[in-house]
């Protein structure tokens, strides 16, 4: 892993001094995130201390993995700081050990640590993270996990809360003080329609599924001849309710004996459901040590984390500045490959805001798809006379997103790119 004063680092801090010189860093609110990447690296390859074995992000379980944790600048998308880390190292202890080097490539790039606002998930929350932040001097705002989040603000009902300017439609807002950590802190309980509509429907699928299976096994134990232990029929019905609130929405009652064989009946619980509608669905409660800040402004800057995610989720795809695939089995090249990835995220962010000054609405996945649709074909014509042959230089046909971005990006500079 990486450590204070080494050459990656002190690469990064160059790459921070040059986006704050070219005001690419237009922002004092970081978005900080983790993820991880499965690797094809032998299990036997001792060498490698990075790719362990942990919860994979993308369900490969089965195979070793490197952790990446990530902080950008918040509204130009540009990379301020990252670091490669064991696979098997947990969110919150990982926030601990990237803190220090976050530090250092700010007060290298002269940002000073007490204008900065880190914004994180809730992932990497916890009493530790809220001590380390304190002595820091860093701002902050973390997402709670529901059981760590204070429970008058859990139960804040949402015709309570004010609604968020045109800026965060469909969001509303309420703040007020309570205990985190055992500590007095700040918190805004924040209820997001969309989020709303999107967990409901999750579970109504998740229940629709859980149904089905439920009346599968009852039809089975009607018929089976084999007599189970009422532990495996229970163990079985806890699998199918494994999904969240399920075992609140779904009332099972088992009746029978092993000897006489078993009948399982269940229902959907409205009660329950209601109950999650009204407390649960759509609601993140936040901490932040912003005190002086409006519950909108903290909403804001929680609402421009989900970006890292996005990114970290076109990586995965193959889109942008994809992470893979990943030639290196080594520590040192596991590091190295980490760096160009996220340097060429940035690079990527850097393009995308050039259209957004220029006013050319488009997104980073169309952006990146017209870039690759420019092509120029070079045709060599026969000739009779010895040395090279004639050439001839021809531009694919453009479209108009193409003919906006060559003039915006200055590709019109370019041998034998004409625009128009």
């Amino acid at each position: 892993s990486a450590s204070p004063g080494d050459d990656l680092t002190q690469l990064q801090i160059a790459l921070a001094q040059l986006w704050a010189r070219d005001d690419f860093v237009t922002d004092t609110v970081l978005a900080y995130d983790t993820t991880n990447f499965y690797t094809y690296i032998d299990s036997k390859n001792e060498r490698c201390e990075l790719a362990r074995r942990g919860h994979n992000k993308q369900g490969r379980h089965d195979l070793r993995q490197v952790g990446l944790a990530y902080a950008m600048d918040g509204n130009s998308g540009m990379g301020l700081f990252h670091h490669t880390y064991p696979g098997n190292r947990t969110d919150a202890e990982e926030f601990v050990v990237s803190l220090p080097l976050m530090l250092e490539v700010l007060a290298g790039s002269g940002i000073s640590p007490s204008a900065v606002t880190l914004v994180f998930d809730k992932g990497a929350s916890g009493m530790l993270t809220t001590v380390e932040l304190e002595d820091s001097g860093l701002g902050w705002i973390s997402a709670l996990p529901w059981s760590q989040a204070p429970k008058e603000m859990r139960e804040v009902p949402v015709e309570q809360m004010q609604c968020c300017s045109s800026a965060l439609p469909g969001i509303r807002v309420k703040k007020g003080e309570a205990l985190v950590h055992g500590r007095p802190a700040t918190c805004v309980v924040m209820h997001s329609s969309v989020f709303e509509s999107e967990q409901l429907h999750s579970l109504m699928a998740n229940v629709s599924k859980a149904c089905s299976k439920l009346r599968a096994l009852a039809r089975a134990l009607s018929k089976s001849r084999r007599k189970s232990a009422r532990e495996t029929v229970e163990k079985s019905i806890a699998a199918i309710l494994a999904a969240q609130w399920l075992d609140r929405l779904i009332a099972t009652e088992l009746e029978g004996s092993k000897e006489q064989g078993w009948s399982l009946q269940f229902s959907v619980d409205n009660t329950a459901l209601t109950e999650l509608l009204t407390h649960r669905l759509g609601k993140t409660v936040l901490a932040t040590s912003r005190a002086d800040w409006s519950a909108e402004r903290v909403a804001s800057a929680y609402h421009g984390q989900a970006a890292i995610e996005r990114q970290f989720r076109s990586m995965k795809e193959g889109e942008g500045s994809s992470w893979g695939p990943m030639f290196a089995w080594t520590d040192s090249k596991i590091r190295v490959h980490s760096f160009y990835c996220m340097l060429g995220l940035s690079l990527v962010n850097w393009l995308h805001r050039r259209t957004r000054d220029a006013h050319i609405d488009m997104s980073v996945e169309h952006m990146l798809e017209q870039l690759d649709g420019l092509q120029e074909i070079v045709l060599l014509y026969p000739s009779s006379t010895p040395g090279p042959k004639p050439t001839a230089k021809v531009d694919t046909r453009e479209s108009l997103d193409q003919i906006q971005l060559i003039k915006t990006l200055g590709l019109d500079r370019l041998h034998g790119r004409h625009s128009g």
